[in-house]
């Protein structure tokens, strides 16, 4: 964040002077912008004069001087003046003032800026604060049997089918049979036994007296009874 400070002095080697002691603050050439007439005071045809007004005006502007007061001190510029501004950083720009007003400037008469103030509804704080308005202002005390928010706010509805989104993108609904998914892509429902799974890898569904799972997969006991000693 940066503010303008800008100054006008008599002479051009006065300007110079403010400008050396800025940046020998700290402040950078690429913040500091010094004009200075061309050719002296403002003399000449009318048409050189205007080129020479511009052509200062477009200096000016460079610093970063608000449009509104740049026809201020391109006339002080004209007449004489050497004009200073600087792009102060954030916590710079009281020391960037002391330092340009330690230099004697011309003083020039600015408009003061008009700031509307603006109403604060606390109600509603956060779009006071931003400017931003209020998108309902009034809720109806009573709301009619077919209200809904999007009518209300006036937003487009996607869609008032059964199926609003897959009527947006134009997708198909799936099936409304019991087994949409496996209807949908031709998978046949893998068993409708008790026990599918079961069947589905060839297991019995229960062990005989005396079965395990090592005898049902064929896989021998690793350790059988010791005999006793």
């Amino acid at each position: 964040m940066t503010e303008i400070v800008t100054r006008i002095y008599d002479f051009q080697e006065r300007a110079g002077e403010a400008v050396e002691a800025l940046k020998e603050a700290g402040f950078l050439t690429e913040q500091i912008n010094q004009v200075t007439a061309p050719g002296g005071h403002n003399t000449g045809s009318e048409t050189d004069q205007a080129s020479r007004q511009e052509t200062i005006a477009a200096a000016i502007r460079k610093g970063g001087v608000r449009r509104e007061v740049i026809g201020i001190y391109t006339d002080a510029v004209s007449r004489g003046g050497s004009l200073v501004s600087v792009r102060a950083l954030f916590g710079m720009t009281g020391l960037a003032i002391e330092i340009m007003d330690s230099f004697g400037p011309v003083p020039v008469d600015l408009p003061v800026l008009k700031v509307e103030a603006k109403q604060w509804d606390k109600a509603a704080p956060l779009s006071s604060l931003f400017g931003i308005p209020l998108t309902i202002k009034e809720i109806p005390k009573t709301l009619p049997a077919d209200f809904s928010l999007s009518k209300f706010l006036g937003l487009p509805v996607l869609s008032e089918k059964a199926a609003p989104l897959s009527a947006w993108f134009g997708i198909p609904v799936l099936m409304d049979k019991a087994a949409p998914l496996s209807a949908q892509f031709n998978i046949p429902l893998v068993s409708e036994k008790s026990a599918p799974l079961s069947d589905l890898v060839k297991l019995p569904v229960s062990l005989g007296s005396g079965a395990s799972l090592s005898a049902l997969l064929g896989i021998p006991l690793t350790l059988k009874k010791r005999s006793a000693e």
